[in-house]
């Protein structure tokens, strides 16, 4: 199941709103889930599009099967269900095209992560998990399947990812971080980041106690710009990742897995 990481540090856990969502399910897709159509793809990892000027608004498409199969048992779905969301920041919600988010085998649905977001800090990651629920009937007797077994029919382990924009305050800033992908890593990483007007960009990478583990920097160009941070070195764990051009700063986390 992915995992959803939008930028900030402090995670909540919010259930599913009972209101009605705008969103049009879209019956072409056939993957269980779907993310949005301009979401980047790197490895395991997702990158949604970002949150800018505070507001957002993007859909993740479901497809319910007819039928699933778990532990070599073959049933018809009776229904799916999104339960809750894990880690959606201040001023977010999820919204489904239905009041329940429940859709029947055979259905497609929808939910909206929508709202204005009440934390103003820019270049900083949200992780968000789904966590689903769902029925099959086998031989007239129905089966409950709990979150954990539907991980392992989707078979998806990768960690998507949702920034709030570098230039998130009203007045633009001269260096907007893109993206830091993978993330998780284990080797090497990538800040992808633009820059508004060429110049030196430093970068260091420091642990939770402030121990600087790498220092490294360009001179950037106008537009995008990428810098490789060689994590192979690090041990697991969570690390600040800052960009700097003298006159301002972006930061981000980089969780490292072994």
């Amino acid at each position: 199941m992915k995992k959803i990481l939008l930028s900030v540090f402090t995670l909540s856990i919010l259930g599913i709103s009972s209101s009605f969502a705008q969103c049009t399910p879209d019956t072409t897709i056939t993957d269980i889930i779907s993310y949005p159509a301009t979401a980047i793809v790197s490895g395991d990892t997702v990158f949604l599009p970002e949150i800018v000027d505070y507001t957002y608004s993007e859909t993740i498409y479901m497809a319910v099967p007819d039928s699933l199969e778990a532990s070599g048992i073959s049933g018809t779905v009776t229904f799916l269900q999104l339960d809750s969301i894990v880690g959606l920041p201040d001023g977010l919600t999820l919204e489904c095209d239905n009041n329940d988010c429940n859709w029947a085998g055979g259905e497609y649905g929808c939910a909206t992560i929508s709202g204005t977001i009440t934390d103003s800090t820019a270049s900083m990651q949200y992780e968000l998990e789904l966590f689903l629920s769902a029925e099959v009937d086998v031989f007239s007797t129905a089966f409950p399947l709990d979150n954990d077994a539907i991980q392992e029919i989707v078979g998806d382990s990768g960690v998507v990812i949702l920034a709030t924009a570098a230039n998130l305050s009203i007045e633009e800033e001269a260096i907007n971080t893109v993206a830091l992908y993978p993330n998780p890593s284990s080797t090497v990483s990538t800040m992808r980041f633009n820059a508004l007007t060429a110049g030196n960009v430093n970068m260091m990478v420091t642990d939770m106690s402030g121990r600087v583990l790498y220092a490294t920097s360009m001179e950037s160009t106008v537009g995008e710009n990428t810098i490789e941070i060689p994590a192979s070195s690090f041990t697991a764990g969570v690390y600040q990742v800052s960009l700097s051009n003298g006159d301002f700063a972006v930061n981000s986390q980089l969780v490292i897995r072994k």
